[in-house]
């Protein structure tokens, strides 16, 4: 950590914009060893430094990393990504597609009063997937007293996630809905069970950045490449968009 860089290209723009607390939680630059651990983590199997962490001076502060990635059966990233599913088969078909990506999935359709907190202690994710709320639409039958029960229901669940991701460390958040916001042109009805979670997650944002929430719609009737759109949507994302809604094309939040 120099000053010198704080009053040269510390006062551009994005600095000090990031939001991976959990991994930088005081400063933008990370140290030797904490980019070896990173690096071990995603699945690169050796690293090195040029120079190596034992030179002084000035050249200490400027570093070449060298990392080898795996290749043929090595090639695993041994971290996996947590699906929290509904009842529907999307979060199977969702977690088939991610392994067949070699992105190893734990999955499981969390209770209605989950204790997030118990089930994630002591365990480390590439990102959380909230897929509970899929399943679930509303009728024409359906009374205000249903909607009301849904939203909560709904809510209280990814809120508890959030709080429960906060406490432990654990950042990127995905949350899916299915028809939960309108896009220029289309002229369906929202699901407004679905809805409300997308009010919270601007919340989470703005509250907790370090939460890295980002939501994903999928289009209100179901395709058949939805899955393989989601599946790159979330793995393939470079942080920039933070909402996205999946239709014939893919649209973003403006």
């Amino acid at each position: 950590k120099q000053r010198f860089s704080d009053l040269t290209v510390g006062l551009t723009e994005g600095w000090w914009s990031f939001k991976d607390h959990h991994l930088r939680p005081h400063y933008a630059l990370l140290t030797h060893a904490q980019w070896q651990h990173l690096l071990a983590e995603v699945g690169f199997t050796e690293s090195a430094l040029i120079p190596g962490p034992e030179r002084t001076g000035i050249l200490s502060q400027q570093t070449v990393i060298i990392a080898r990635a795996p290749a043929g059966d090595e090639a695993r990233i041994t971290t996996p990504w947590l699906f929290l599913a509904g009842q529907d088969e999307i979060g199977a078909r969702l977690a088939g597609s991610f392994r067949q990506r070699g992105q190893p999935v734990e999955m499981f359709v969390p209770a209605e009063e989950e204790n997030f907190a118990t089930r994630l202690q002591g365990h480390k994710y590439r990102g959380v997937v909230y897929l509970g709320a899929l399943d679930q639409h509303l009728a024409e039958t359906n009374s205000a007293q249903d909607l009301q029960a849904m939203q909560q229901r709904f809510t209280g669940s990814v809120l508890r996630l959030a709080q429960a991701m906060v406490k432990i460390g654990q950042a990127n958040l995905w949350l899916i809905t299915r028809g939960a916001q309108s896009v220029d042109g289309e002229h369906t009805a929202l699901e407004a069970g679905q809805a409300a979670i997308l009010g919270l997650s601007r919340s989470l944002v703005l509250e907790h950045p370090e939460l890295q929430c980002k939501r994903v719609d999928l289009n209100p009737q179901p395709t058949s490449t939805e899955i393989d759109a989601l599946a790159s949507e979330i793995l393939l994302s470079d942080g920039r968009e933070d909402e996205v809604a999946l239709r014939a094309v893919r649209h973003v939040r403006r």
